[in-house]
């Protein structure tokens, strides 16, 4: 199958843990990120709804694409586990001259002030919402969680940057962290013991401890290429690629971080880019090597396992790992994670229709899509005859399965989260909008 040029952005942050792997570690945020899809674990009832938000000039953050590499997307929301809860960063109407986030990339610091919308994922009514003026006036991190449920955020202002912590119960900051940093924080809170909260500037990989709402002792190093820090899903590492000229290795952390930490040369000679790239609890590692125009796999002593050829612009593994995703916007293929063996190829037309057209993110500070569900399904955004709609691909086979679910408005975000429900975000008419359609109701 023939695939488009690389292009995207830089790779998402995952965490990873010291002790023993055990059967929980599957249910875990950074255990789907390794995969490269930030589905939510949770599990809220499947009844339909619409939130609005009449917002005076709020707006989605557009993340800015490193060296201008791919579209700019937007980003930044996440759903808590434990409660279904989601959690929208905004940006006001106010103009900030902030630092650019990337060479020639643009930039997101230019809105303010920051505030975060707290949507109850079985209802859709607004829980409240978070001002972080006093801290930051605009973003400089996806949204993650703390084991015991906080939000964390990154924000910037002309002081450096903040790691916020923000409380349950209350529309306040339960706690802050100054880390002086102006490049985009690649933010994610590992569980190791204690957590860390881990980031990463434009070369180097950092850390923080965290006890509940308390950021404490930090940990900061330097890098041998430029910080992506991806995940390792076997728990126990993490990973640095850096991209252009210094993309030719892959290289490894031990966890937690700390200020005796040095990367190694895990993998050399693949010119690849970090957003292309995925591992397993194995320590398997299955990533796109754009110069030989391969997507190859690796074992966890950074053996060569299989190449196939092709270029795709994301990837992906599925929930049980047995699967590598993978594609454009438009052309999607399944490759055995054990054997290398191309298990189907198709397209959106193909699979879904003429006339379809469907988009991708593999940004790590838009919800990834396509997305895949625990029972092996993929949720693809598209188009057809000017209506948005999300299709569902079988995994297993690459045939579309079940009726699509429709919205009233062209989304800029979608999300998904355990009980096959999907979430997406837009405006409408000035008016912030985020609308939850259930497959379980599509038929």
């Amino acid at each position: 199958m023939a695939w488009s040029v690389l292009a995207g952005v830089v790779a998402a942050l995952v965490c990873c843990m010291t002790r023993p792997i055990s059967a929980d570690m599957h249910e875990t945020d950074w255990f789907l990120c390794a995969h490269g899809s930030t589905r939510s674990l949770a599990t809220p009832n499947s009844d339909e709804w619409t939130a609005r938000f009449s917002n005076g000039g709020f707006h989605i953050p557009y993340w800015a694409v490193p060296f201008n590499e791919g579209p700019n997307l937007a980003g930044g929301v996440n759903q808590r586990s434990t409660d279904g809860n989601i959690h929208l960063p905004l940006l006001g109407p106010v103009q900030y001259h902030g630092s650019p986030d990337w060479p020639s990339g643009g930039s997101l610091k230019r809105w303010s002030p920051a505030v975060v919308w707290e949507i109850d994922g079985n209802t859709g009514k607004t829980v409240r919402m978070y001002n972080l003026s006093d801290y930051a006036a605009c973003y400089n991190s996806v949204l993650r969680y703390t084991a015991d449920g906080y939000p964390i955020i990154a924000g910037v202002s002309h002081g450096g940057s903040n790691i916020l912590v923000l409380d349950k119960e209350s529309s306040n900051i339960a706690g802050h962290y100054g880390t002086g940093g102006v490049e985009p924080q690649l933010l994610q809170v590992s569980l190791t013991d204690p957590p860390q909260v881990l980031w990463a500037d434009i070369s180097s990989d950092a850390a923080v401890n965290v006890q509940g709402h308390t950021l404490e002792e930090s940990t900061q190093i330097s890098t041998s290429a430029i910080s992506t820090i991806i995940c390792g899903a076997d728990g126990r590492t993490i990973y640095n690629n850096g991209f252009f000229n210094h993309a030719t290795g892959i290289f490894r952390f031990s966890l937690p971080l700390t200020a005796s930490s040095r990367d190694n040369l895990f993998i050399s000679g693949c010119l690849t880019k970090p957003w292309v790239m995925a591992t397993d609890s194995k320590g398997r590692i299955f990533a796109l090597c754009q110069s030989a125009r391969e997507i190859r796999a690796w074992d966890n002593t950074g053996h060569f396992l299989w190449s196939v050829p092709g270029t795709c612009l994301w990837l992906s593994l599925s929930d049980d790992e047995t699967t590598v995703l993978l594609g454009d916007a438009n052309n999607w293929e399944a490759v055995d994670s054990t054997t290398g063996k191309v298990l189907w190829q198709t397209s959106a037309s193909e699979a879904f229709g003429d006339g379809v057209h469907c988009s991708y993110s593999a940004q790590p500070w838009s919800p990834r899509t396509p997305i895949p569900f625990p029972d092996g399904h993929v949720a693809f955004l598209c188009s057809q005859d000017g209506t948005s709609k999300v299709f569902l691909l079988s995994g297993e086979t690459g045939h579309a399965t079940k009726k699509a679910v429709s919205f009233d408005f062209a989304p800029e975000m979608l999300t998904a989260d355990g009980a096959m429900n999907v979430y997406a975000y837009g405006t409408v008419n000035d008016i912030l909008t985020v609308q939850k359609k259930s497959f379980h109701k599509s038929g």
